[in-house]
């Protein structure tokens, strides 16, 4: 157990305590995957909380493998990045952000300090670009839907 094991075996070792275990496998290189087998919900829950491995699967240990819509891959020495699918395109492909901005000076109103005029005037220029990116994002019937839905946020939680 000095290198990630690649076949057909499975090693099993025998611990008195689940503390005893995360201390175990803590105390090593982080885990390609790692199989918790409990009904346990709780125990489940505290293996996934104190522990780090690029998969954490219950009572099982092949379908998160050949699950289509789950990414496969590691952390630290056991890889970076995820497979399977979209996921192996997104791992390989760079998404390039790419900002113009104007060369027109900056309107005071960004930088501090803040006053409720200039904090309103921010809000509503943020609000107006959200609102064309949604707008090619959803088309026309999204934006009805997700305008109502900011109208209903604003008056029932923030216009006070």
């Amino acid at each position: 157990m000095q290198e990630e094991i690649f076949g057909p075996v499975l090693p099993v070792l025998t611990v008195k305590t689940p503390e005893e275990a995360i201390r175990f496998i803590n105390a090593r290189p982080k885990p390609l995957s790692l199989y918790v087998f409990s009904k346990n919900s709780d125990l489940q829950q505290k293996f996934l909380r104190e522990t780090s491995a690029g998969a954490v699967v219950t009572n099982d240990v092949f379908m998160h493998s050949i699950t289509p819509g789950l990414p496969f891959g590691g952390v630290g020495e056991s890889g970076l990045g995820a497979y399977h699918g979209k996921f192996t395109f997104e791992a390989f492909s760079h998404l390039k952000p790419v900002l113009y901005a104007p060369t027109l000076p900056d309107p005071s109103f960004r930088f501090p300090p803040y006053t409720e005029q200039g904090l309103s005037l921010s809000k509503l220029v943020m609000f107006k670009l959200s609102m064309q990116k949604l707008k090619r994002w959803l088309g026309v019937a999204g934006l009805a839907i997700f305008a109502i839905g900011a109208y209903v946020i604003y008056h029932r939680y923030l216009k006070n």
